[in-house]
């Protein structure tokens, strides 16, 4: 019996002595000591997180130190809320795996500049590579872009499975934004890099480069040419061949991107590249360099209308005129482009062709580019080419309903631009295509039509595809810096669920604004 009773008096001293009989008090002097207490710690922490007790930081941080509930430590910093104090505790977790990106987001919210050595180290070093997004937002935090240029292009051009694809997309970004005429080979080597996933930072570079500007011009022509040294090994790196990065719709795109007359004779020589699957290459990867050649064709052919090209008529006549070339895919290409430039010269060469050819398969499909081409002063030509032809593939080409309201736009409106203006807000998207590729040849007050052409565009809904596509083109053969500008604030105020025309218009507007007034 008296063993039982000295049993339970050692108990309750227990108790006492573990503080489940003390009376709790809201104070820091009382809940600091207990963070170390097995028994109270938890209840400790939280309180002095509410009492937002800065004494408790020195212990806190040797807690830390000691591993012992690291991410529940920093969010007792951010509660109690003194920097200045728990700085020192935050650039240690900023180097360490479990709390890098928590003391992060904690770093960019506080603003604690003293963290930049340490924000620059997980960046530059490769011991922490999946921190480098929460470093990079919390360094732009406390730092302008072009402070930490350098460190951007090294960015953009780090390997995207070390760091993740994000990365490289948010360098790229930023280096557009402040217009880095430095970093644009990087740029351009980005535009190609792809994740393990298949992620890329290919849109983000299309924005880059053209916020960057003229500058870029050669150095995309040497690209397409295959003289980029540095991008072709950083596509062998990245396991990217060489024909995705020379041959494929991407680069095709880039050099247009650019409205620079420049890139016009480059555009059309890689138009008339041979169309041979790469040799060696798997049944998968050869129908990928098909559907990739295909469009890159019309990417080209679009991209000429895009620039307006007058320079690369003579190349695109050898295209059309060579029997060797793919009829559909290259020739017809090349004939449609002639009509996107529409000058005197290129309709004339349209005509001319179109006289000699003797292949009525050919000549038949031809009469589209051919009526998209033709201006009122070129019309009675077509119609003596065609007068004498009663029946077969050319006289039912020329019914067909895209032909025929070509045409019949050309002969009623001739260079009326009211008329044109008028046809431009038709339902008929055949009459719009035929009087924008008109008015994009520098017709009437260019005020009032790049006004009317704005307007067509930002009242079309995103799926009336070509309407979009031909009034944009429209507007970047005449466009002025304003018109950049305005195209800009259109994609700044898209529809959030519209994934394409918003980058096409902050794409084109970039390059507007660098166009000399």
């Amino acid at each position: 019996m008296r063993t039982a009773r000295i049993a339970a008096v050692a108990w309750v001293m227990a108790l006492v002595a573990g503080g489940c009989f003390d009376k709790e008090e809201p104070t820091c002097e009382y809940w600091v000591p207990k963070l170390t207490s097995a028994q109270r710690g938890d209840k400790a922490m939280e309180m002095v997180a509410e009492l937002k007790c800065a004494a408790a930081i020195p212990t806190l941080s040797q807690m830390f130190d000691d591993g012992q509930y690291p991410e529940r430590i920093l969010r007792t910093l951010k509660q109690i809320d003194d920097k200045a104090a728990a700085t020192p505790i935050l650039k240690r977790a900023l180097l360490t795996k479990d709390t890098g990106k928590l003391a992060a987001s904690i770093v960019a919210d506080w603003k604690v500049t003293e963290a930049r050595p340490e924000l620059e180290q997980v960046l530059t070093g490769t011991a922490l590579p999946k921190q480098r997004m929460e470093a990079l937002d919390a360094l732009l935090a406390i730092t302008e872009p072009k402070e930490i240029e350098d460190l951007l292009i090294k960015l953009a051009g780090d390997d995207p499975n070390l760091q993740g694809i994000e990365v490289n997309r948010r360098a790229v970004e930023l280096l557009g934004e402040m217009g880095s005429e430095k970093a644009a080979p990087v740029v351009i080597q980005a535009a190609f890099m792809r994740d393990n996933k298949g992620g890329m930072a290919y849109q983000a570079s299309r924005v880059a480069l053209a916020r960057i500007g003229p500058v870029t011009v050669p150095l995309l022509i040497n690209t397409i040419e295959g003289k980029n040294d540095a991008l072709k090994a950083a596509a062998r790196d990245n396991g990217v061949l060489d024909w995705e990065w020379q041959a494929g719709p991407e680069i095709v795109q880039l050099l247009s991107d650019t409205l620079d007359p420049r890139v016009g004779p480059p555009l059309v020589a890689n138009m008339a590249l041979e169309l041979e699957p790469p040799a060696g290459v798997s049944q998968g990867m050869e129908e990928k360099w098909r559907v990739g050649q295909l469009n890159r064709l019309k990417v080209t052919m679009l991209g000429l209308g895009h620039v307006g090209a007058t320079n690369a008529v003579e190349g695109l006549v050898k295209i059309l005129r060579d029997p060797l070339a793919d009829a559909v895919n290259q020739r017809l290409h090349a004939a449609t482009a002639l009509a996107l430039i529409g000058t005197p010269e290129a309709q004339d060469a349209l005509l001319t062709y179109f006289g000699e050819e003797t292949d009525a398969r050919f000549r038949a499909p031809l009469l589209r580019p051919v009526a998209l081409a033709v201006d009122d002063e070129h019309l009675e030509k077509l119609k003596e080419l065609t007068s004498k032809e009663t029946e077969g593939l050319v006289p039912e080409a020329l019914k067909a309903e895209n032909v025929a309201t070509y045409l019949a736009v050309a002969e009623t409106c001739k260079k009326d631009v009211s008329c044109l203006i008028k046809k431009l807000q038709s339902e008929n998207k055949d009459e719009v295509v035929k009087a924008a590729v008109l008015l994009a040849r520098g017709l009437g007050d260019a005020p009032t039509v790049r006004a009317a052409l704005i307007k067509r565009f930002a009242t079309t809904p995103a799926s009336e595809i070509d309407i979009k596509r031909f009034s944009l083109m429209a507007l970047t053969r005449i466009g002025t810096p304003a018109d950049g500008d305005e195209l800009i604030k259109i994609a700044d105020n898209s529809d959030p669920s519209d994934r394409y025309w918003p980058d096409e218009l902050r794409v084109y507007g970039a390059s507007l604004e660098h166009r000399k007034p």
